[in-house]
């Protein structure tokens, strides 16, 4: 019964969802993907904003223990990284900002391998409400709807490489 409006929205359209994610969001969408041989092929892309692929510092303030998962180096989160095939990578489109306040540095809201775009001077709620980056993603569903294969690295004006820290139809998870 997971993501049961992915499969509803494929149903209603005849077409696979761009999946949007934010924050946790992503990390779920990475696990569903890595948990079900199928999965890749039910979607037309991943797009997560400010997801700590790489964990945040603030998880390590958490006194109830909810967010344990996202500390940097966590085990859970270099299974997932280590689960996630090369293929599956290129269907994420994945936004980080430097001026992300609870995802840093921004590094850790890249994914290896996947399409890594800048959100210029954006905290880490305003990502998901800010028009250029709305209008960017929706553009992606204008794209083939077959997987891209091209491989990691920025191949037009709107990419770029992930930034270098030295440390280390829409369905919507959050």
């Amino acid at each position: 019964a997971r993501f049961v409006r992915i499969t509803q929205t494929a149903g209603a359209t005849g077409l696979p969802p761009l999946v949007v994610c934010h924050s946790m969001g992503g990390l779920v969408a990475q696990a569903w993907l890595c948990a079900g041989a199928d999965a890749p092929n039910r979607v037309h892309g991943i797009v997560t904003f400010g997801t700590p692929y790489g964990g945040t510092g603030l998880a390590r303030a958490d006194l109830l223990g909810l967010a344990r998962q996202m500390r940097p180096g966590h085990a859970w989160l270099r299974v997932q990284d280590e689960a996630l095939p090369a293929a599956c990578r290129l269907r994420f489109t994945c936004w980080y900002s430097l001026c992300d306040n609870i995802v840093f540095p921004a590094a850790r809201a890249c994914l290896p391998g996947a399409q890594n775009r800048p959100a210029h001077a954006l905290a880490h709620v305003e990502m998901v409400f800010d028009p250029v980056l709305r209008r960017e993603t929706l553009a992606m569903l204008e794209e083939e709807s077959e997987a891209p294969t091209r491989g990691p690295g920025p191949t037009d004006a709107h990419e770029s490489p992930p930034p270098k820290t030295g440390t280390g139809g829409w369905c919507t998870l959050n």
